[in-house]
C-alpha cells in the first residue's frame, strides 16, 4: 500500500517516515513503486543510472552526456546523464530537470518541481510534526493563508527555495539581529547553519562581538564552528535553547545560511508561483 492519497477535492498528501534524519515516501515514480526522499537542497530529480536502466521505457527521457560531479549525503557522485522531463510521482508530477547519477541511491525528489495536475499549481505545505506533505489547490490557498505569516520566496540560481527573514537571537544578554536570505534545505539536520563569510553574518558577530563556540576532534583541531542562542527567532517562529553552526568551508554560497528541518515542526506553506513562504501563526 502507498503511502500518498488524495485527501479533499484534488488535494495530494504523502505520508512521510524519518530514518537517519531525512524524510521518505513510498509511492510511484511514472508507476514504478519506490521509496523516494523529500528534498530541497538539490537543483533535480536524482535517481541512479541502475534504477533508470532497469526502467527506462516508463521513464522514455531524452538524456544528454554529462561529465559532471555532485556531493550528495557526504558523498560525491558523477552524473551521467541530465534531462528535462515531467515524471508523475504518485498522484502529483514532477517538471524539472532530472540527473542520473552513478551509485547506489533512493530517488531524491526536489519538493520546489511538484506541482498538482489538476490546476498546475505547486502549493506545498510541509508539516514534519506530522509527517505530511501536501499539494493543494490555488482556490484552497486564501483559506490557508490567513491563519499564517508570509515571507518572500524565490528559487536560488541552483533552483533552490530561498527565503527572507530577519533573525533575531539573544546570545549571552546581547540582542543580535539581521536580515537574509536562507536556503531551505531538508537534508539539514538542523535548525539553522550560517555562512561565515556572508556580509551580514559578518557584521552581526563584529557589531556584537560575538565568541565563536569551538569543536575540536581528538587530536585538537577545530573541526566546526558554532553559536548558541538562549532565544532565536525566524521566519517567524521562535525557539529556546539553540545551538547554530557557522562555517565558511562553502565558499560558493552566496546565501546568509540554511534553514533546516527542525525548523517545520508546524504547518509551513511554499506557494512557488507567487514566491510566498506561508507559516501558521
Amino acid at each position: 500500500m502507498f503511502a500518498n492519497v488524495i485527501i479533499a477535492a484534488n488535494s495530494i498528501e504523502f505520508t512521510l517516515e524519518k530514518e537517519s534524519g531525512h524524510y521518505y515516501t513510498t509511492t510511484t515514480l511514472n508507476g514504478i513503486e519506490s521509496r523516494i526522499m523529500i528534498e530541497s537542497g538539490i537543483p533535480a530529480l536524482l535517481i541512479s543510472r541502475q534504477f533508470y536502466e532497469s526502467h527506462h521505457k516508463q521513464f522514455n527521457l531524452d538524456l544528454k552526456k554529462s561529465d559532471k560531479r555532485m556531493r550528495l549525503l557526504h558523498k560525491q557522485y558523477d552524473i551521467n546523464f541530465t534531462a528535462e522531463g515531467q515524471i508523475k510521482i504518485g498522484n502529483a508530477i514532477y517538471i524539472g530537470p532530472i540527473f542520473i547519477l552513478d551509485g547506489d541511491i533512493v530517488p531524491l525528489v526536489p519538493l520546489q518541481f511538484l506541482k498538482n495536475p489538476v490546476d498546475g499549481s505547486s502549493i506545498i505545505s510541509l508539516d514534519l510534526n506530522n509527517k505530511k506533505l501536501s499539494l493543494h489547490l490555488n482556490d484552497e490557498l486564501n483559506r490557508i493563508a490567513a491563519q499564517c505569516d508570509s515571507f518572500p520566496l524565490k528559487l536560488s540560481n541552483d533552483k533552490m527555495p530561498i527565503v527572507n527573514s530577519t533573525l533575531n537571537m539573544h546570545i549571552a544578554n546581547k540582542a543580535c539581529t539581521m536580515q537574509g536570505d536562507f536556503i531551505v534545505d531538508m537534508g539539514n539536520g538542523s535548525l539553522l547553519f550560517l555562512m561565515k563569510q556572508h556580509h551580514a553574518v559578518k557584521q552581526m558577530i563584529n557589531e556584537n562581538e560575538l565568541t565563536l563556540l569551538e569543536a575540536k576532534n581528538p587530536q585538537g583541531v577545530v573541526v566546526a564552528e558554532g553559536l548558541y542562542a538562549d532565544t532565536l527567532t525566524i521566519c517567524g517562529k521562535s525557539f529556546e535553547g539553540v545551538s547554530l553552526g557557522v562555517t565558511d568551508a562553502m565558499s560558493s554560497i552566496k546565501e546568509a545560511g540554511f534553514l533546516g528541518i527542525k525548523y517545520f515542526t508546524t504547518s509551513t506553506i511554499f506557494d512557488f508561483e507567487a514566491g510566498k513562504m506561508y507559516v501558521k501563526k
